[in-house]
């Protein structure tokens, strides 16, 4: 058995448990009378242009600093304090955004150095998030007493901060670097990619997410692609 079957497996926990906690607020918030349009799009633009624009800049400095399971448990303390800054929505999402970017890139680097070769914990890894946005979105949406859900989640953030303390990580490779190749034409065609799925999610807002059975079984199906989708890798 891997000795890094359970690391992976808390950082899975942890990347549900941080998508829930941002999905969870942001829905509290638009639910509970932030009812301008502008208001609601322009927060969960500010959130996401925090959560995925700015990862590309904590790697940086993950690459100088090092530590990565430090970052981690960084990431989880500010969601847990955006989550109280829930009556102040733009602080609320700005630390939610922080949050979620560090989390991804700390407990992304530490899935893929567990075996370099192989895309099974990068798979692992990612899994999760899709299962924790959309039930902290439907929970958020409900309007369940705040406290009687977050609470419980936040126990659960710092049995897993004691965890990250604790576990082992795997060393992280440096990577020399070459000349320029066909990896930047590479990136672009997947950001293109990206962007594009981007758009076809947003634009079905209103249409499979609004219906629970529906939503629940293709949320289903993307974790499962994600999950068995670095084993099929790996395999074929």
């Amino acid at each position: 058995m891997n000795k890094f079957l359970t690391t992976i497996v808390a950082y899975c926990a942890g990347h549900f448990v941080i998508d829930f906690i941002s999905a969870f607020v942001i829905a509290t918030i638009v639910m509970s009378g932030y009812t301008s349009i502008f208001s609601v799009v322009s927060l969960i633009v500010l959130y996401n242009v925090i959560a995925f624009g700015t990862q590309p800049f904590f790697g940086f400095l993950i690459d100088i600093f090092g530590k990565p399971n430090h970052w981690v448990i960084y990431s989880l303390f500010i969601s847990i304090t955006g989550a109280f800054f829930y009556f102040e929505p733009i602080i609320a999402s700005i630390l939610l955004g922080f949050g979620n970017a560090i989390y991804h890139v700390g407990g992304g680097i530490i899935s893929l150095n567990i075996e370099p070769s192989k895309a099974k914990y990068p798979g692992m890894f990612v899994a999760p998030g899709a299962a924790g946005l959309f039930l902290g979105g439907v929970l958020g949406y409900l309007q369940i007493n705040y406290f009687i859900v977050l609470l419980p989640v936040i126990f659960v953030c710092f049995i897993l901060i004691l965890l990250f303390v604790k576990l082992p990580i795997p060393k992280i490779l440096k990577f020399k670097e070459k000349k320029p190749d066909l990896i930047g034409l590479v990136l672009l065609l997947l950001l293109i990619s990206v962007c594009m799925r981007s758009l076809v999610g947003y634009s079905l807002v209103l249409g499979w997410k609004s219906v629970f059975t529906l939503g629940l079984i293709l949320v289903l199906a993307i974790v499962l692609g994600k999950f068995l989708g670095g084993f099929l890798a790996d395999r074929f």
